[in-house]
């Protein structure tokens, strides 16, 4: 019975997208919400997915940074992006506690 439940809920969770990384091309920092243009590491496109930034804090990473989406509701198309990083312009060697 227990495994019965729990094929169930695999193929469920299946046809839900998870968490994703992706690389990015462009941000449109125009309006009230940046928005990104990007590629899943699947190879899916990502045309104008929001970005979210801390309060007080926001910057427009350059082309190739790399991403991690939220899609709600599980759909690739309403992803939304809650962390970037670009290796290149990352401080390095900050010592514990350094901002």
């Amino acid at each position: 019975m227990i495994d019965q439940v729990n094929r169930q809920i695999r193929r469920a969770l299946s046809s839900v997208r998870q968490a994703f990384r992706g690389k990015g091309s462009a941000v449109n920092s125009a309006g009230p919400v940046q928005l990104v243009d990007a590629e899943g590491l699947a190879g899916e496109q990502i045309r104008a997915a929001e970005m979210l930034q801390h309060y007080g804090l926001t910057s427009v990473p350059p082309a190739g940074f790399m991403f991690v989406a939220l899609p709600l509701g599980g759909k690739t198309s309403h992803g939304v992006v809650v962390a970037t990083e670009h290796a290149s312009y990352r401080l390095k060697g900050l010592k514990s506690g350094e901002v």
